[in-house]
């Protein structure tokens, strides 16, 4: 009995062992985070000056700031190596209620916008729905992968069991046995 146990072991090995597909490697696209903006305030006086930092543009890469409305640059900050810039920035004074700040990357073409609302309530009325709404700029969470598993590893993973189980169930019938 022995010898019949052990055959039958291992052909269920063997058949399992054939039945896994080899598995390719997993090749994922370089993760390219988006280009950010955040800003210090987001609600600023007229006229006043804000805080700003971008983050995920290329290294050296000049970094053109401007607000919605404005025809000109309100400035130009430079990423370092880590691709990050932090400057001040100063509001015209015709910069009025809900806006958008822009920071645009020369060479990448990344693009990244923060909304603020300058002035207030008290300027701008009722005009504005979006003050009590208006959230800092959280940084995105880099995510890796699509959240589904392979059919090799799922087909892997029940061959697995497989063999557990059969195993399993052979120690048990091994054991009735009385020699």
């Amino acid at each position: 009995m022995r010898t019949t146990t052990r055959a039958v072991l291992a052909g269920v090995c063997s058949a399992t062992a054939l039945a896994i597909p080899a598995a390719a490697p997993a090749t994922a696209a370089p993760y390219t985070p988006d280009a950010l903006l955040q800003i210090s305030l987001f609600n600023p006086i007229l006229g006043g000056t804000i805080t700003i930092t971008v983050l995920n543009f290329e290294t050296g890469e000049l970094i053109d700031i401007t607000l919605s409305g404005v025809d000109l640059p309100l400035g130009t900050l430079t990423a370092n190596s880590d691709g990050t810039a932090t400057g001040v920035i100063k509001l015209p004074k015709s910069a009025l209620c809900e806006q958008t700040l822009t920071a645009t990357g020369r060479n990448s073409g990344s693009v990244a916008t923060s909304s603020l609302l300058i002035g207030g309530l008290n300027l701008c009325g009722e005009r504005t729905a979006t003050e009590r709404t208006l959230q800092p700029t959280m940084l995105a969470t880099p995510t890796t992968g699509s959240g589904n598993s392979s059919p090799a590893v799922a087909t892997a993973a029940a061959a697995g069991l497989a063999v557990v189980a059969g195993a399993g169930f052979l120690a048990r019938r091994r054991k009735s046995y009385h020699y």
